[in-house]
């Protein structure tokens, strides 16, 4: 579904883009849109793939799993980097140490930023 609406605004930008110099700044524009909304919904779709299934959709925790809503970037940043190096967690670390062990520093940085919206 994300793919489809991409192709679309990328299909429109593309035809904008045929028209004079006005036009081609709104294209200039729509280009930036769109890239920046692939940044999202990959963002999204990592964090969905990655933490969804324990800390909820849009972070809201569930049963046994903490919330993440409402924390700041460097919060969750700081937090997935203790677990990946082994300097932050109570009893349950053992959980997530794997699970940030298995992220790259660009990973978290999208996560963190991700989360950070809720």
């Amino acid at each position: 579904m994300i793919k489809q609406g991409l192709l679309a605004i990328t299909c429109a930008a593309i035809l904008i883009g045929c028209g004079d110099n006005k036009t081609s700044a709104t294209t200039n524009q729509v280009v930036q849109n769109v890239e920046q909304n692939k940044t999202e919904a990959k963002q999204t779709i990592s964090y969905a793939s990655k933490c969804a299934s324990c800390h909820g959709e849009k972070g809201e925790g569930k049963a046994g799993f903490p919330k993440l809503a409402g924390q700041s970037e460097k919060q969750i940043a700081d937090k997935l980097n203790g677990y990946k190096n082994g300097t932050y967690g109570n009893e349950r670390k053992n959980i997530m140490i794997p699970q940030a062990k298995a992220l790259s520093n660009e990973d978290i940085a999208e996560l963190a930023k991700t989360i950070s919206k809720f």
